[in-house]
């Protein structure tokens, strides 16, 4: 399998840089117009501070009018143009721009070169004739200030991108410790075909994602060692429940083959029908359980009867089996939502179960319990041994495999009911085992 072109640690340096790179030209941009509202503020200032004060010093001299700034502030960036209303100069000198008059505004203006300039026009009314003034100056002062600012965030930009580079990478690649030494103790694992290890896990008791994530890893490697157990336990027993009726059919083949009475070899037929029936019920409990499991099997969705179907059930079996099964317990009326037919081979696999290993017969009991219609089959047998509950719902499992010839079975039954059990939402399970039998309790919800 190839590798990304680029590794998740390289996707987040790169990430860090642009971050950085977005981070720092924000700062800039705001620094930059900072810069520019404060500089053109403070000349603003000067201009409309030294216009004030030249305005108040403009007068007819012997009917030409001047401006007198010997007794004012020194405003010496700032120049000053005196005219008349017909466009005549007569102090100052001629801005290098051309601009229509307008009194009282601060206007920013580019004059013939290139140069920028802040201009304000003052109108001044006489009885000797009408006059405008006219303040500017320059903005060279902000221009450099603008122009040094995006000059040092051009001269700090690489080192700060180098800076962010080298610090995302060590970041990362501290931040993605736990993933690599998982990885490595994974592909040990695939590699020694060794399921039981686990994860190292630092803090288990509060981890964080990488930890989360370590702790679900051996989690699932639990369950998958679990699946490969019961697999392998799987095969194993139906190897062994497969061999004895093939043996038996080999050797009434042979023995068949063998002979020459008409008789003899209708009764080999008859020995080899009947282990080839077990092993086509054996083939198709499996295919009916392996399509439970995997969600497969269709399910009706209708309202059932419970205590009929128990009733019913109950009697079919005891007819059946030549035993008792008490029905006393079993409250009338009992409805559940799901699959009859499901419904009515989960309550004969426990029955059959029940009568199999009990002595005399079986009680069923059926009651309501907090929406729960709780099904409970007795037997009065010898009980189950502690050391066979774990695994009472494997498949092919029986207890008491020394006596499977007087009781036989494949040991799907079980398995087969608890798996339609849930699949109706509810659980079976073993209630009691001991001296005095076995009790299982099959939980369902009640109909909606």
């Amino acid at each position: 399998m190839k590798k990304a072109r680029f590794s998740v640690k390289t996707k987040m340096t790169v990430w860090y840089m642009g971050l950085a790179l977005l981070v720092t030209a924000a700062m800039a941009w705001g620094l930059f117009s900072a810069v520019s509202r404060a500089g053109r503020k403070y000349l603003e200032d000067i201009l409309v501070a030294a216009m004030t004060d030249a305005s108040d010093h403009v007068a007819y001299q012997t009917g030409i009018p001047r401006l007198d700034m010997t007794d004012a502030e020194d405003f010496d960036r700032v120049h000053f143009a005196l005219l008349d209303e017909e466009g005549s100069l007569w102090q100052g000198r001629w801005p290098l721009f051309e601009l229509a008059y307008e009194d009282g505004s601060v206007r920013q203006i580019v004059g013939s070169q290139g140069r920028q300039f802040l201009v304000q026009d003052f109108y001044l009314p006489f009885s000797e004739g009408n006059l405008w003034l006219r303040g500017y100056l320059s903005l060279d002062t902000m221009m450099f200030l603008q122009h040094a600012t995006a000059d040092g965030w051009l001269l700090l930009l690489p080192g700060l991108l180098v800076l962010a580079g080298v610090g995302g990478y060590f970041l990362t690649r501290r931040a993605f410790r736990p993933v690599d030494q998982m990885a490595r103790q994974a592909e040990s694992i695939l590699d020694g075909k060794d399921l039981a290890r686990r994860m190292t896990v630092r803090n288990p008791d509060r981890p964080d994602e990488f930890g989360q994530l370590g702790l679900s890893f051996n989690e699932m490697m639990a369950r998958l060692e679990e699946s490969f157990r019961r697999e392998k336990q799987f095969t194993d027993d139906a190897s062994h429940e497969l061999r004895t009726p093939l043996a038996v059919i080999a050797a009434a083949s042979e023995y068949a083959l063998s002979m020459e009475d008409e008789s003899e070899y209708r009764q080999a037929l008859e020995v080899i029908g009947k282990k080839a029936g077990e092993m086509q019920e054996i083939a198709t409990q499996l295919l009916q359980l392996a399509r439970m499991e995997g969600g497969r099997a269709s399910m009706e969705q209708e309202n059932v009867d419970l205590s009929a179907l128990c009733c019913q059930v109950a009697l079919e079996m005891a007819e059946q089996k030549g035993k008792m099964v008490d029905t006393d317990e079993v409250q009338p009326g009992i409805t559940v939502t799901g699959d009859e037919l499901m419904l009515m081979r989960a309550v004969i696999n426990l029955t059959d179960n029940a009568l199999k290993f009990g002595n005399t017969g079986a009680t069923i009991t059926l009651e309501c319990q907090n929406g729960m219609a709780v099904l409970r089959v007795e037997d009065d047998g010898n009980g189950i041994g502690p050391e066979h509950v774990d695994r009472i719902f494997d498949r092919f499992y029986q207890a008491e495999t020394h006596r499977s010839a007087q009781r036989p079975g494949a040991g799907l039954g079980l398995p087969m009911a608890r798996q339609i059990v849930r699949m109706h939402g509810g659980e079976l399970h073993l209630e009691s085992t001991g001296k005095a039998g076995t009790v299982m309790r099959m939980e369902i919800p009640l109909k909606n």
